[in-house]
């Protein structure tokens, strides 16, 4: 799942169980907090309405008082013990009205009206709680009301603290696992080096996938870039190596003897050093060439036809000697609005490499079509061809194809041809594009952009 969307589901989640374990935890707390809280409350409010005719008898009995006086005494703590009484039985009822006047609809002055026990307890404890979640700093901690709040704050502080705890806990692995792949990109970038480099296998489908693919192309890039850079610095070392040593043999031969100084060995020595001015000078113009910018470039009407059976017939004695042809299938009137001495290259780059590396009685057929923005010129030839794995190295500068194969040796290469050919596609505003031919055989197709 990709983080985009798991983060927010997991905060979701997250908040929906914090909310979750609060509730119940408020409950679990006042389940068991609220009977004491209720019991330690109605002790305090209990109201202390027991009569003590023991002492009321005591008092009527004092010999100051006359007879009369004892009597109304008497009847008075006869009343007051029969209201005891009468308290007692109604204090679980909710509430009483008694009225003087039965069939008055109003209070009288005289009227009056007891409260149930129960319902003064329950008022009483119902506003305590009140005041203390309204007011929770003027809380008295030693009453009632305050140690119910105390205790409701200790449990819900002991649950979220514990929640917490397991949160972070939980968000560190979560952490540590969501961010592993940046270890592993960390630790295959500290392993890169120009020898040495390696792949990361990931399976997931998210947000650091693409990634991971790009450092495995880039990986791929390297070794593969390595692989042309060796070759390069073999065959440029072939290359110098073959004149240099014909000079060398030469001079020797002439210090000691065997040979003359003539005009013979003038003109050999002469073209030997001409060989490596022009391995310099390819070198350092397909340099600057890959350097060069679209805006650089003139750019003018050239029609492909003529161009290009100019150009087949400088390469007829090659194709004559290796069973070859080179068939342009070109309109007559078919155009390219770019500029003529790059196009002239691409075209010799292309018939080169298919007389060096096609091999004997291959054909390659030029085709042309134009596309809403861009015209495109198709090149395929049923010869030898190129590996699968060999496809994404065609473009790559300084890169040569089995260096094993039958070359003319008259000529120089160092694998810069399609290289220059893709650089010129994209001056003009295209890209090339090599594909195998079936069921042998290799396939170039170019694109060059409409734009005048």
């Amino acid at each position: 799942m990709k983080l985009s969307i798991s983060i927010p589901l997991n905060i979701v989640v997250v908040l929906m169980l914090t909310l979750l374990l609060n509730v119940v935890g408020l409950k679990f707390s006042f389940e068991t907090h609220f009977p004491a809280y209720i019991a330690e409350t109605r002790d305090q409010l209990q109201p202390n309405t027991a009569l003590n005719p023991e002492g009321l008898q005591a008092l009527f009995s004092i010999n100051s008082l006359d007879g009369e006086t004892k009597a109304d005494y008497q009847k008075a703590l006869s009343e007051l013990s029969n209201l005891s009484s009468s308290l007692k039985s109604l204090s679980e009822n909710p509430e009483l009205y008694v009225i003087e006047g039965k069939n008055s609809g109003q209070n009288s002055p005289n009227s009056f009206h007891i409260y149930a026990y129960n319902d003064i307890v329950e008022k009483a404890t119902g506003n305590a709680l009140f005041k203390a979640f309204q007011h929770p700093f003027d809380i008295n901690l030693n009453a009632p009301d305050g140690k119910f709040m105390l205790a409701i704050i200790k449990n819900f502080l002991i649950l979220n603290v514990a929640w917490m705890m397991i949160i972070i806990l939980v968000y560190m692995f979560w952490l540590r696992r969501i961010f592993r792949p940046i270890h592993l990109i960390i630790d295959t970038l500290k392993n890169f080096s120009v020898t040495k480099t390696s792949k990361i296998f990931y399976k997931k489908n998210d947000e650091f996938l693409p990634l991971i693919t790009t450092l495995n192309e880039l990986s791929t890039s390297l070794g593969r870039q390595e692989k042309i850079r060796n070759q390069f610095l073999s065959d440029l070392s072939h290359e110098i190596r073959t004149p240099m040593t014909a000079i060398s043999v030469l001079l020797e031969a002439i210090d000691d003897g065997v040979m003359e100084l003539d005009k013979s060995t003038i003109l050999t020595l002469q073209s030997e050093m001409r060989r490596l001015v022009e391995i310099t000078e390819h070198i350092m113009k397909g340099e600057n060439f890959l350097s060069q910018n679209a805006d650089e470039i003139v750019r003018q009407k050239v029609f492909l036809k003529p161009m290009a059976q100019e150009i087949i017939l400088q390469y007829q004695p090659t194709n004559q000697k290796n069973h070859q042809k080179i068939l342009e299938n070109f309109p007559e009137n078919a155009y390219i609005f770019a500029n003529r001495e790059q196009l002239v290259q691409v075209l010799h780059n292309i018939f080169s490499n298919f007389c060096k590396y096609a091999g004997e009685n291959a054909t390659l057929e030029c085709s042309f079509k134009t596309q809403k923005t861009f015209n495109v010129l198709t090149f395929s030839d049923d010869g030898t061809g190129v590996s699968d794995e060999e496809l994404p190295f065609l473009a790559e500068k300084f890169y040569k194809s089995d260096t094993g194969r039958t070359q003319n040796s008259d000529e120089m290469s160092m694998g810069i041809g399609l290289s220059l050919v893709s650089k010129i596609a994209s001056l003009h505003g295209g890209s090339m594009r090599v594909e195998p031919t079936k069921p042998h055989g290799l396939t170039l197709i170019l694109t060059f952009g409409k734009n005048e």
